[in-house]
């Protein structure tokens, strides 16, 4: 309640108003007894009152009260194979998109969206019940590309198609990020908590990437890096009164590129 009103109070200072009925709050905890005490306690903000949920959607990926990613992965099957049966309605065995166009379609547009950050929720891909799912997705994508026989096993058509099973290949996604960032990574939690949150090195997702990573022995080459330079001698300043009637108070904006 208090980092509520110091929020509010901001957000009064600062000429913005935060929404209640467009905001959430969500305890992340494995305890089951703590999730229940919190229909005891009312959050307000400003006039309204901020209701509790069981998970919020952020950044475009929805995190659970318990951080499992299962409801975000089983969603984003759902969004996937929905844009699929809509592609398979304008194609037939004998009329439709070419099959290079189809799997472009699969691996260009579907797949990357099912596998938006994938480092995150990558862990998810260990359970079995996940597997089954994005197996069949997988099959679903394959059988997309063109006239199939629908008893082929789904590992031949990933063969012919060229198509990795997805579990593998969001955990590939994912090794491909923790090479990219892992120089830039905190080695330590810098967020809230004390004591044991702050020993931690890395949150379980990155230290299974950082595990299967040194299980793999691949040397590690140096990457391109660009060094921060803070700017500290901003030549700008926010002009408060040219938003009463849309217009600024003084000399227009000039941009100049190359």
């Amino acid at each position: 309640r208090p980092a509520l009103q110091r929020v509010d109070s901001w957000g009064r200072e600062n000429s913005l108003t935060f929404s209640p009925s467009k905001s959430v709050a969500v305890l992340f905890t494995n305890k089951c007894q703590e999730q229940a005490k919190t229909v005891h306690y009312n959050l307000r903000m400003g006039s309204g009152t901020v209701p509790w949920a069981t998970g919020v959607k952020y950044l475009g990926v929805y995190l659970d009260s318990k951080l499992s990613f299962i409801p975000h992965i089983r969603q984003r099957i759902r969004s996937a194979k929905q844009a699929l049966i809509g592609h398979r309605a304008l194609a037939y065995k004998h009329w439709g998109p070419l099959p290079r166009l189809t799997k472009w379609l699969w691996t260009g547009v579907v797949r990357p969206a099912l596998t938006y950050a994938a480092p995150i929720w990558a862990k998810v891909t260990k359970r079995l019940s996940i597997q089954k799912e994005l197996r069949k997705l997988n099959r679903l994508g394959a059988l997309a590309l063109g006239p199939m026989r629908r008893q082929t096993p789904t590992a031949s058509l990933e063969v012919i198609m060229h198509l990795p099973p997805l579990d593998l290949y969001i955990q590939e996604q994912a090794l491909n990020a923790l090479v990219r960032l892992r120089r830039n990574f905190s080695p330590t939690w810098q967020g809230l908590g004390s004591g044991a949150s702050r020993r931690q090195t890395l949150p379980g997702t990155w230290l299974q990437l950082e595990k299967a990573w040194t299980n793999m022995a691949v040397p590690d080459w140096p990457l391109d890096t660009i060094n921060k330079v803070p700017n500290l001698n901003k030549r700008f300043h926010l002009d408060k009164e040219s938003f009463k009637h849309g217009e600024p108070t003084w000399f227009p904006i000039q941009c100049f590129t190359d």
